[in-house]
């Protein structure tokens, strides 16, 4: 059976998390599977790039699953999937890849961005942490989150997590860029991240750039990660996993 990787984006407004849970909860991997099983008329099973949180959203990301070539091949393939999924899950491609290939192990790197505003949109609330606190330094938070770059240990800022052996990850880009001048974006690449993590840093920037926190506290959490586990996460609905990066050089596409 080939092993077949799945390019996809999705609004997870509507969705418990990714991973399938217990129930009838709504959950991006339990949409798909059923939607595969469906199509390829044999019990599907998929393995994501990463499991993102209930209210997260996916500008990009992969998963691979074992089903026949011609499952994907056939005609009305990518029609199919758009009915069964409906609007929430968008396919964009579908590629062949080495039969040891992993979505979630194999990646190089993740980037992840988070929006933020200080001004209310009612057509954005789904979309964007809508901070009520006045922003009061918006250049301190630029500046902080640049030096997020580099090798940190993020003990500080992820939930604790017994099954992981470490809390050290490379930031190789960190940056807030403006989108006016009450709206941000918060985008960060590593190597790998912590559960929570990239909350934990966006709820840090907000609380220096509404004068709660200051520079210091910021990094003192960063540089010296036992000294102070008080946290503070930002909602999940402004996240969005952008980019799942891997070394495609071999992939052939079929869709």
């Amino acid at each position: 059976m080939p092993r077949l990787v799945f390019e996809i984006r999705y609004d997870g407004s509507g969705y418990a998390g990714w991973q399938k849970q217990s129930g009838n909860l709504p959950t991006v991997q339990g949409d798909i599977e059923r939607a595969l099983s469906i199509l390829a008329r044999t019990p599907v099973t998929i393995t994501g790039a990463g499991r993102t949180d209930k209210g997260v959203h996916a500008s990009q990301t992969f998963f691979h699953a074992d089903i026949p070539r011609e499952t994907v091949l056939s005609a009305g393939f990518a029609r199919s999937m758009r009915g069964l999924l409906g609007n929430d899950i968008q396919l964009n491609a579908v590629y062949e890849v080495s039969s040891d290939f992993h979505a979630r192990f194999d990646a190089l790197s993740r980037t992840y961005q988070y929006f933020f505003s200080f001004k209310p949109d009612v057509f954005k609330k789904n979309y964007e942490w809508q901070i009520r606190q006045k922003l009061c330094n918006p250049d301190a938070m630029i500046k902080t989150a640049r030096a997020f770059n580099g090798d940190h240990d993020f003990a500080c800022y992820s939930k604790y997590n017994p099954d992981v052996a470490h809390t050290r990850c490379v930031i190789v880009h960190s940056k807030i860029q403006k989108i006016d001048a009450m709206s941000f974006t918060f985008e960060i690449t590593a190597n790998r991240f912590l559960h929570s993590m990239v909350r934990m840093l966006t709820g840090a920037l907000v609380k220096l750039g509404t004068g709660m926190w200051s520079e210091e506290y910021v990094l003192q959490k960063l540089h010296k990660p036992q000294s102070d586990k008080t946290s503070f996460s930002a909602p999940a609905h402004g996240l969005f996993l952008k980019e799942v990066h891997y070394d495609q050089a071999r992939w052939v596409q079929l869709l």
